[in-house]
């Protein structure tokens, strides 16, 4: 059962609710574009060349969304219809109904009724509950009808009801006080579903509604308004990531789980599902027929290529987990013929995170003395700083490593036989004939594999790619999936330095492989599991599966790598303080087979920040990728948790975020102490400030408009709307100009005309 239609159903029947009211669109109706205004241009598209207009398709789209503001600021309501915004377009009558009537076509091509939702509306019919469909739009009824429903006789039988016709919005609540008037209906037996915060939620329990907000844990619409402002490129597959997050089926039994859910849907869903088609895409190319997918990652890469070839209808290809790491391949990847190898291997071993002295003495087959006793708990990398008999521990460790060469020379045969046992009974394809994956960043692994068997594989794929692929330039190639050629606004850099930030939900939660065990199969031996990730990890995984799923059945075409970068990028740099927090829930184990696993986000780590503070870290940060690498392992993700979108802010990508603004300023009036104050402006400013006046129970004495000069006193919102004169007569004090781009102009204005009417005690406060 679809979760949230679930819920839907269960609360009709228990509490006694006889009429549903659903939100049109992003709830029943779904476009493939990026964004609403994406139809604009491919409206435009279609009749270009027939109407000469020497317009760019970006720059129509930009004409026509400031042709539908402009014609809404001159409305009372600020409710329009198409027809009257295209009035304000500036072309003849005939191009401009040429024009309208290919939005109209458009927007019939690239939407789409989601089905479930349908389902649900015709499920809750036949059990004599009312329903009925509510949207704040330009469109009118029968555009609406003909242009999404025409090819649904029963939902176009359900009563609509659009703001455009009756000039009441739901943002207002006056709709839903109309429908009510209209239909005879109770608010108490009433539910309404819609996915926005404020009209379909906040605003029906305000005046006496059942409300179901149709939206899942993480900020949809805060990830749709950073991924915009870092690019303009469009991500055709938002309408997939907000169905699967918002609709889509989970076992998750808590928040947490249901946030990983999403994580693994809405922000990795289709960058594993472009991910799996190139790898597809490479395999066919190079003539592979098995694809070997390296523990750990191939817990979720296995299934996911499995299933986009079966989409697919590829048949000659096997998917196969191979486990190994690079502590298991390591050893028998060891060349004896190599007269270094032995200092190549204890500086290798020396260079890894986290590697302790304990460590160390495993590896190398040493026995427990005096050294250990003292030391087991050190870091390698502290060595040549500690002394021990008046000599450098890193001294002591080298002499012990010759000292033992023959023990390890055995470990490296047998772990050698054992590999390939292990390899053989259960892989059996010939390596030179796979195509081997993992994530990335050095492709070491895959170079140890090539070492092992003496001879190259059909093809080296990672997801992700450093320049520490060069390394083994002489022996290894590789292909990224996202590298030097399509790399934008350093996101290799920037994922590569906090890999942890994904390889957690990557990884799953079994240990990685040690070594192979002395029998037959050489069975792989692996690291205790981490039961502490289970359930977050299964989640991650059902998300995923969920979106590529999603993504078929609803015939989304294929996913580029640019909207994957914009993407991945968003997540790594602006991460939301939900995804933040989930980071703070799971634990990471290195996969050289470290003793401990260790939290990709702690408290240690967060005071650490708080101490210094967020801007000398952000500072400190900038100016040094690598600042703090071993112990903080997503600065990014801190910061946000600590001051919710500081990132953002830092980037200026909030400078132009009216929600953002308005949370700003009703801070600014919480710190000034006041209570209840006028409002001077009643436009969009407005209407994003009045839910935060409302959850802070401030109160609002009068809304000042010019409007009012000119026309006359108006209702908006709920309030009398009056002319600045008005309000000086009924001895206003304190105002908030609710106005960005026009405070400075507001400002000099008021102080004038509290000046003339001799106002001594008055204050304003502003943005």
């Amino acid at each position: 059962m679809f979760s949230l239609i679930s819920d839907i159903n269960s609360f009709v029947e228990n509490h006694n609710i006889k009429v549903v009211s659903l939100d049109l669109f992003d709830t029943l109706i779904f476009r493939k574009v990026s964004k609403p205004a994406d139809i604009f241009s491919l409206a435009y598209t279609k009749v270009k060349d027939e109407l000469l207009l020497g317009l760019e398709n970006k720059e129509f789209q930009e004409l026509r969304v400031f042709a539908e503001r402009k014609a809404k600021k001159q409305s009372f309501s600020k409710e329009v219809t198409l027809e009257e915004i295209y009035d304000y377009m500036p072309f003849t009558e005939s191009i401009k109904q040429t024009l309208l009537k290919s939005e109209l076509i458009t927007e019939a091509e690239y939407s789409f009724l989601y089905q479930p939702m349908v389902k649900l509306a015709e499920s809750l019919s036949q059990k004599g509950i009312l329903v009925i469909f509510l949207s704040d739009m330009y469109l009118s009824k029968e555009q609406i009808q003909n242009t999404f429903l025409n090819n649904d006789e029963k939902i176009r039988q359900v009563p609509l009801f659009v703001s455009s016709e009756y000039r009441k919005n739901k943002s207002s609540g006056l709709l839903f006080k109309h429908v009510k008037q209209q239909l005879g209906l109770e608010y108490s037996q009433w539910l309404h579903v819609g996915d926005n915060i404020k009209s379909d939620f906040e605003l029906p329990k305000q005046v006496g509604l059942h409300a179901i907000h149709a939206s899942g844990e993480l900020s949809a619409v805060q990830i749709f308004k950073t991924e915009r402002s870092i690019s303009p490129l469009n991500c055709n597959s938002n309408a997939v990531r907000q169905i699967v997050a918002t609709y889509s089926k989970s076992n998750a039994d808590h928040v947490v789980e249901r946030t990983a859910f999403e994580l693994g849907a809405f922000v990795w869903g289709p960058a594993l599902f472009a991910f799996a088609d190139w790898v597809i895409d490479i395999t066919i190319k190079v003539k592979s027929a098995t694809i070997l997918c390296l523990m750990r990652e191939a817990e979720v890469f296995a299934p996911l290529i499995s299933l986009r070839l079966s989409q697919r209808e590829i048949e000659n290809i096997d998917v196969k987990k191979l486990f190994v790491s690079r502590k298991s391949a390591l050893w028998p990847s060891i060349n004896f013929d190599s007269k270094n190898w032995l200092n190549e291997l204890v500086t290798l071993m020396f260079s890894r995170r986290g590697y302790k002295v304990d460590d160390f003495y495993r590896d190398f087959q040493l026995p427990p003395d005096a050294l250990h006793g003292e030391f087991k708990l050190d870091l390698i990398k502290n060595a040549e700083g500690l002394y021990y008999q008046g000599n450098s521990l890193l001294s002591h460790l080298n002499k012990l490593a010759k000292e033992n060469i023959g023990k390890i020379k055995n470990v490296v045969k047998q772990q050698k036989e054992r590999f390939f046992s292990y390899y053989n009974s259960q892989i059996s394809t010939p390596f030179e004939q796979c195509t081997v994956v993992d994530f990335g960043y050095g492709g070491t692994i895959q170079h140890y594999l090539q070492m092992i068997f003496s001879q190259s594989c059909a093809a080296n794929l990672l997801f992700i790619s450093s320049d520490r692929i060069y390394r083994n330039s002489q022996t290894t190639a590789y292909y990224s999936f996202i590298n030097a050629a399509n790399d934008s606004h350093n996101l290799r850099r920037l994922l590569c330095r906090s890999s942890e930030c994904i390889e957690t939900f990557l990884l799953g939660d079994r240990g990685t492989t040690l070594r192979y065990a002395d029998d037959h199969l050489g069975t792989p031996i692996l690291a205790p599991k981490l039961k502490a990730n289970t359930a977050l990890v299964n989640a991650f995984l059902d998300g995923a599966i969920d979106y590529v799923d999603n993504h078929h059945q609803l015939g989304f075409k294929n996913i580029s790598n640019a909207e994957v970068m914009n993407i991945l990028l968003r997540y790594v740099q602006y991460p939301t303080k939900g995804e933040a927090e989930l980071l703070t829930q799971i634990m990471q184990q290195d996969n050289f087979g470290s003793s401990n696993a260790y939290a990709v986000i702690s408290t240690n780590q967060i005071e650490q920040v708080k101490q210094l503070g967020v801007e000398c870290a952000y500072l400190e940060f900038s100016r040094n990728i690598k600042w703090k690498i071993d112990n903080l392992h997503w600065p990014q993700a801190i910061l946000n948790l600590l001051s919710d979108t500081f990132m953002q802010k830092q980037h200026g990508l909030l400078s132009l975020d009216t929600e953002n603004d308005a949370a700003d300023l009703a801070e600014r009036i919480l710190a000034r102490g006041w209570t209840n104050f006028s409002v001077y402006g009643a436009g969009v400013f407005f209407e994003k400030l009045l839910p935060h006046l409302n959850k802070n129970a401030l109160k609002v004495d009068m809304v000042i408009d010019r409007k009012a000069e000119v026309y006359g006193p108006f209702q908006h919102l709920g309030y009398d709307v009056v002319s600045l004169n008005h309000a000086l007569e009924s001895n206003c004090e304190k105002i908030v100009i609710c106005s960005k781009r026009f405070k400075d102009e507001i400002t000099k204005n008021l102080r004038e005309q509290f000046i003339q009417n001799n106002c001594e005690m008055f204050e304003i406060l502003s943005l």
